[in-house]
């Protein structure tokens, strides 16, 4: 894929005073672009494949302003951008071309409350990949979600025909942990005896507060609980 790069300048704050940071001195990031015609047709058609199949391929319906902490502490502010869930993206509108954020130069991404990072982790067939996970929960466990668009191609014709084959987007989602003696990304258990096992203490006190208020730890928002409380009780 051919990429072009882009210089676009930031201002950005970083002059202290006091406990205030003023507005400082200029920053350049370089971006690609990730698409041969990435630009609004692009995002059209994706419009377009969004509605035809009833799920949408970019995370947010409307795009939105975006903060990013790079590797060298820079802070970039950028106004419209979204998060491409096919592709495993984030993606900017400038002068109505579409580019991508370079994941290598990012530490982490907030937009729309949603905190991001791009890590290396295990993916299928032991292989190491790296991807976005969007934080659930921060502390000494870290929670991760891995949200992934899958297609799923459907043979309607008994002869096998090119044209008759349906695709559709079923959007998937697998937990993730980090914790502070292993930070790859590793696979939250879904089964109850697995999952207590990836806490190094007060497993029992975690058990009994996960079934006092009967969590299944195949429910995120229970594993977000479970994990919050877990980080409460370290501090």
């Amino acid at each position: 894929m051919k990429r072009k790069l882009f210089s676009l300048l930031f201002i950005i704050a970083f002059q202290q005073m006091g406990a205030q940071e003023a507005l400082g001195e200029v920053k350049k990031m370089a971006y690609g672009n990730p698409f041969n015609a990435g630009n609004e047709n692009f995002i059209n058609l994706t419009n377009a494949l969004s509605d035809d199949q009833q799920v949408s391929l970019m995370m947010f319906d409307n795009w939105k302003s975006i903060e990013i902490n790079g590797v060298n502490n820079e802070l970039i502010l950028i106004d419209s951008a979204n998060y491409h869930m096919e592709e495993d993206k984030f993606l900017f509108v400038h002068h109505g071309g579409l580019y991508e954020l370079y994941p290598e130069k990012i530490e982490f991404v907030h937009i729309d409350n949603h905190k991001f990072v791009n890590l290396t982790y295990e993916a299928e067939r032991k292989s190491l990949e790296r991807a976005y996970f969007e934080v659930l929960v921060d502390g000494d466990y870290i929670l991760l979600s891995r949200r992934e668009l899958v297609q799923e191609i459907t043979n309607t014709s008994p002869l096998g025909l090119s044209a008759t084959r349906e695709v559709t987007y079923v959007l998937t989602e697998k937990l993730y942990y980090q914790s502070s003696s292993d930070r790859r990304p590793l696979e939250v258990p879904r089964k109850k005896a697995d999952f207590t096992k990836i806490f190094r203490r007060d497993r029992s006190e975690l058990a009994d507060y996960a079934k006092g208020n009967k969590y299944s730890v195949k429910r995120t928002e229970d594993v977000i609980s479970i994990f919050n409380f877990y980080n409460s009780m370290a501090d």
